[in-house]
């Protein structure tokens, strides 16, 4: 019954869980500055995460290459008409195709909690990340206000169903604590968006003020250097992690 209410309403805010908007603007703030921008969106789908700034950077006199991940041939087209030189790998397995250091900026949106090898994957963002470059993370938040009422009465997150395709489920201090232990990474912007089950202009105010509490969380990083998965990993963690040759 409390689940069917939270569904019931939440339909008409569910277009805040992309946090589209935070992305935008911490996309923007990147790219001051600069002449030259390379930007990777990991699980990139149909590029809506890029076109999402793409005119704004345009106007801006920066000259931006635009680069996609992507596990599914159906988004080439979609992708490639907005500009993306999109290259399709398995997330999980395969060695990105880039040179370290090559982009300035990475996205990765509603992607994470999707794919279970998270060490490899983030290893493999800061292999490809130039130094100071930023990386933007959106996924799920476990510690939602809907999640914890949930729980409270005994049901499973919304987040991480059993019967769904998430395999991973985040919070803000777990994403934070690791990428900045072992990801070679430093936090400098965090945000929430959508709260569930209110309509849009008040789930917006309550997201704001509360944003360990929202549908949504984002994460703005910098790199600071290497990352070092490999020294949590050998306390006998099983994993199919692997670094780059």
């Amino acid at each position: 019954m409390l689940e069917s209410f939270l569904v019931a309403f939440k339909s008409q805010s569910n277009y805040l869980n992309w946090g589209r908007a935070i992305i935008r603007r911490w996309s923007l703030e990147a790219a001051q500055d600069k002449s030259e921008l390379r930007v990777l969106d990991v699980g990139c789908g149909d590029g809506d995460d890029i076109v999402n700034f793409k005119n704004d950077l345009a106007e801006k006199n920066i000259a931006v290459s635009y680069y996609g991940l992507d596990m599914l041939e159906s988004h080439r087209s979609a992708a490639e008409a907005k500009g993306i030189k999109l290259s399709l790998i398995n997330l999980e397995t395969d060695v990105f195709p880039y040179e370290n250091n090559f982009f300035d900026l990475i996205i990765i949106n509603q992607v994470l909690e999707h794919l279970k090898e998270f060490f490899f994957i983030a290893s493999e963002m800061n292999r490809v990340l130039k130094p100071g470059g930023r990386l933007i993370i959106g996924v799920p938040n476990l510690a939602s206000w809907h999640n914890r009422l949930l729980l409270l009465f005994g049901r499973q997150p919304t987040s991480i169903r059993l019967l769904g395709p998430h395999v991973r489920a985040y919070t803000k201090e777990s994403l934070e604590k690791t990428l900045s232990q072992y990801g070679g990474f430093t936090l400098e912007r965090f945000a929430g968006s959508n709260f569930y089950p209110w309509p849009a202009p008040l789930a917006k105010l309550l997201a704001r003020i509360f944003p360990n509490s929202a549908v949504s969380i984002f994460l703005a990083f910098k790199k600071t250097g290497p990352a070092s998965f490999e020294k949590f990993l050998a306390t006998g963690l099983e994993t199919n992690f692997k670094t780059p040759a």
